[in-house]
């Protein structure tokens, strides 16, 4: 009984001494989104199509996307041989976000499977 007593006298003590860590250190961040771009039509398809995309070949398919970088573009489509449109557009990458607590990754690296 006395050294059931010495080591709780001895233990007890230490249920005082300990203490709590929370760590809130995000972890690494997510990776950067990719750039998609296609051509498509609503009502007519366009009689000609022109870009300055290197990655958008010079008679993309109507409806398929193709991967490219960031930048700002020119282009030019003909709606028959006399009657054309012009304009620039821009594509963008989104940066990936700041990763979870406790050093986890981004949830989003989790879910999407890479390519």
């Amino acid at each position: 009984m006395k050294r059931l007593n010495l080591i709780i006298i001895l233990i007890f003590p230490l249920f005082f001494t300990s203490c709590i860590v929370i760590d809130n250190t995000p972890g690494p961040p997510g990776r950067d989104g990719r750039a998609y771009f296609g051509v498509d039509y609503e009502h007519y398809a366009p009689y000609s199509y022109w870009d300055n995309n290197s990655s958008i070949p010079y008679n993309p398919i109507l409806g398929e996307y193709y991967r490219t970088a960031p930048g700002l573009y020119q282009f030019e489509y003909f709606i028959n041989e006399f009657d054309y449109w012009y304009g620039t557009y821009e594509i963008w990458v989104n940066r990936g976000g700041p990763g979870g607590p406790h050093g986890e990754p981004d949830i989003m690296d989790q879910i999407l499977i890479p390519c």
